[in-house]
């Protein structure tokens, strides 16, 4: 799997985490953390959906 699309999605889930906590930890604004948690969701979907597609071409 040498794709880097799973990697580039992990990446963006720790940093929506990094803006998650930074968010609570400041203002704590609950929409804005829950889109910022809602972006994180969806690299995990789509780290799993890479992973998934590319197992199943090799």
């Amino acid at each position: 799997m040498s794709d880097s699309v799973p990697v580039k999605l992990a990446w963006l889930f720790v940093v929506a985490r990094l803006i998650h906590t930074g968010i609570h930890l400041s203002y704590n604004n609950v929409m804005h953390r829950l889109i910022v948690f809602g972006v994180g969701n969806l690299s995990v979907l789509g780290m799993w959906i890479s992973i998934v597609t590319s197992a199943k071409v090799a």
